[in-house]
């Protein structure tokens, strides 16, 4: 099932992943894509030299380039990702940067204000203003 995404209301919390878990994150997935891209190349050579047949330099490529078309195509990336990004998050998890401060006047969302998408950040007399004609 895919993720649910959550409409913003006023007061809720703005979660940031950290700096090491996206770092961690990547070089997780990229270790965890040559293991898998190296085991599939390794077999495959060993397949081949079982039967016989010598593999040069362009069939090995060739049959990683293969292996990880065939692992975009499957999904095995998206679930490596997905992995790997859980793992870096449990080691170094999201903080609170900061609270939602305004919502909408006249939409509700589990008895909460909807919040509003401002292309720019309002200044605190703005916000202020906002919130006062709200009222």
């Amino acid at each position: 099932m895919e993720e649910a995404f959550w409409a913003a209301r006023q007061g809720d919390a703005l979660l940031h992943t950290s700096f090491l878990a996206d770092v961690l994150g990547a070089v997780l997935e990229v270790a965890a894509n040559v293991v898998i891209d190296a085991l599939i190349v390794g077999t495959t050579s060993l397949l081949a030299a079982s039967v016989g047949i010598t593999m040069g330099c362009t069939a090995v490529v060739l049959t990683g380039f293969v292996a990880g078309v065939a692992m975009v195509y499957t999904g095995v990336t998206d679930t490596v990702s997905e992995v790997c990004s859980d793992l870096a998050n449990m080691l170094f998890p999201p903080q609170i940067e900061g609270y939602i401060l305004t919502g909408s006047g006249d939409t509700w969302i589990n008895s909460k204000p909807a919040a509003r998408a401002a292309a720019t950040a309002a200044s605190r007399q703005d916000i202020e203003a906002q919130e006062a004609q709200a009222k």
